[in-house]
């Protein structure tokens, strides 16, 4: 996350990288995301865009028609803490 997480409730907004692994490649990503405690979970709310041609994904053609190469994605998900010890403490 570009700015840190204020503490409290609230919704929270930022710019965010990392690394996304998809049809075999593996890339950085940038994007926004949006952010809201409730309930002792996080959501989680991430729009970016992918580059077809940079995972390796040919484009989609139909009738000779095909589709720009950048694909813009949200991910929606509740993130919640929990016992890291099963996996060595790390998250």
């Amino acid at each position: 996350l570009d700015d840190a997480l204020p503490d409290g409730g609230g919704r929270h907004e930022t710019a965010f990288s990392g690394m996304l692994a998809l049809h075999g490649v593996q890339r950085p990503v940038e994007g926004d995301v949006e952010l809201r405690r409730r309930d002792g979970r996080m959501q989680v709310e991430a729009t970016f865009s992918v580059s077809l041609e940079a995972f390796d994904i040919p484009p989609p053609r139909y009738l000779g028609v095909g589709v720009r190469d950048t694909v813009e994605i949200t991910v929606s998900f509740d993130a919640m803490g929990g016992d890291t010890s099963a996996n060595g403490g790390t998250r």
